[in-house]
């Protein structure tokens, strides 16, 4: 062999090398991305049922007071009424 196919297969072998370094990186980074995929869906998942929970608190919140100030009306008609 002379030296100059010596030094091609050298370069090949390290080109060969890159290669699989490189698609071992891209699966690893592949990896990754599905992970932070999978964990942003459930952050989202979270955040919507956190978001229902708060509006169903206010909803409630929100017709106990309705309730109480009909009930304050109520009062203060049968007041109205006596005087």
């Amino acid at each position: 062999m002379t030296v100059l196919f010596r030094v091609m297969i050298m370069h090949v072998r390290g080109f060969l090398l890159g290669k699989e370094t490189n698609e071992a990186t891209v699966t690893h980074l592949r990896q990754d991305l599905a992970a932070h995929k999978a964990h942003m869906q459930t952050l989202a998942n979270r955040l919507d049922r956190v978001a229902f929970e708060v509006e169903s608190k206010c909803e409630v919140h929100n017709l106990s007071r309705i309730l109480e100030l009909g009930s304050w009306i109520l009062l203060y008609q049968r007041n109205s009424k006596l005087c």
